[in-house]
């Protein structure tokens, strides 16, 4: 993002309260009051599941089938990194690079949320 400084020049940033760092900022609450007592520092196996809920402008027929893909932006690699680092700040791995296996899909559907399933070796 191309940002002013005071004085008017111009510089490459990331705005504090941007799309992003506030998406960052309620995923971090979601994610502090479930975090484990003490954070995976092995290898990790990590499935992401995200359900966002039906479009207004979705067909009856679709809804009937209870979930469908989503391919709609954000991509799933966006979410995939904001994810993995809140995860490592809310404390449920010690550092990402402890990831050996990830595994994400989004989609519309009836059961809307999160799921994140850790297992470790």
């Amino acid at each position: 993002m191309i940002m002013k400084r005071k004085d008017g020049s111009s510089f490459v940033g990331k705005a504090h309260n941007s799309a992003g760092a506030r998406a960052k900022r309620n995923l971090l609450n979601l994610l502090c009051w479930k975090a484990p007592k003490q954070p995976f520092d092995c290898a990790v196996e990590v499935e992401v599941i995200i359900v966002f809920p039906w479009r207004k402008s979705e067909s009856k027929k679709n809804r009937a089938l209870g979930s469908m893909p989503c391919t709609t932006k954000p991509d799933l690699d966006n979410y995939a990194k904001l994810l993995l680092d809140a995860m490592c700040e809310a404390n449920y791995l010690t550092r990402d690079q402890l990831i050996y296996k990830l595994t994400m899909s989004k989609s519309w559907g009836d059961d809307v949320g999160i799921t994140i399933r850790i297992c470790d070796e």
